[in-house]
């Protein structure tokens, strides 16, 4: 099923604790992408979303920097604290932005959100910019050209 849900998309977003075994699990499926590009050819991108964190202990400042070190630049900035507002809002089966739109839960998906929106919106420019170049590349033989006729002219066939 892993395979097939990886195959059906063209980006993941891989939620992972600050846990030992959470980043196992993470560095597994992103084994299996890699198989799933490399057999299938199928490119997929993927983000790594660093939710539960306790910004209490330290501990999970440790593994905070072990998953930057495991994933870099594939680990989004946005952090995804712990908060028992995101807990209670499933709960009665509304979203946070619902039911507590002011929480730190909130906060941190409203953020998430527009970094999400902000990179996606990044890639629109660089693809329309690509375009441009492109097509302006293929016109230029056609811009409008200035013609001058000598004698007469409404005869020409």
């Amino acid at each position: 099923m892993t395979v097939n849900a990886i195959r059906a998309a063209n980006s993941l977003i891989i939620p992972v604790e600050a846990s030992r075994f959470s980043i196992d699990g993470v560095k597994r499926l992103v084994e299996i992408v890699n198989l799933v590009r490399d057999r299938l050819a199928h490119p997929v991108d993927y983000r790594v979303l660093v939710n539960n964190f306790d910004s209490r202990l330290r501990h999970s400042f440790n593994l905070l920097n072990k998953i930057k070190e495991n994933f870099g630049p594939k680990v989004f900035n946005t952090i995804v604290h712990i908060n028992v507002k995101i807990k209670e809002a499933q709960s009665v089966g509304q979203t946070i932005f619902t039911f507590d739109k002011y929480s730190r839960g909130s906060k941190d998906y409203f953020s998430l959100s527009r970094e999400i929106i902000s990179k996606e919106e990044t890639i629109v420019e660089k693809i329309s910019s690509a375009m441009k170049k492109a097509v302006f590349k293929k016109t230029r033989d056609f811009l409008p050209v200035n013609l001058q006729f000598k004698g007469d002219v409404t005869s020409v066939y």
